[in-house]
């Protein structure tokens, strides 16, 4: 087994950004301009994320609307019928 110090980030420079910054290891060099995209990218994706989960909420509200449309529709037509056979019935006796 080997001891010694952990592995751990160094600072490098980077010559497009002029900024000294961290390489990760398994990711490489970051600098300020890579992150500020990554941040950006970040919220990007969570805008995102908030405009399809409110057209979903108004899709299930426009959902909803046409189910009671439909349940009310469907009650007036049994109304109607329960009437037409209560006037049939009246008829017939």
């Amino acid at each position: 087994m080997r001891r010694g110090r952990k592995r751990t980030p160094s600072r490098i420079y980077i010559p497009h950004c002029y900024s000294v910054t961290l390489s990760i290891p398994g990711r490489g060099p970051l600098c300020h301009c890579d992150s500020m995209q990554i941040s950006e990218e970040k919220e990007e994706e969570e805008e995102e994320e908030e405009e399809e989960e409110e057209e979903e909420r108004e899709e299930e509200e426009e959902g909803k609307s046409r189910m009671r449309k439909l349940k009310e529709e469907e009650e007036k037509e049994q109304r109607e019928e329960k009437t037409s056979w209560d006037r049939h019935i009246t008829t017939l006796s």
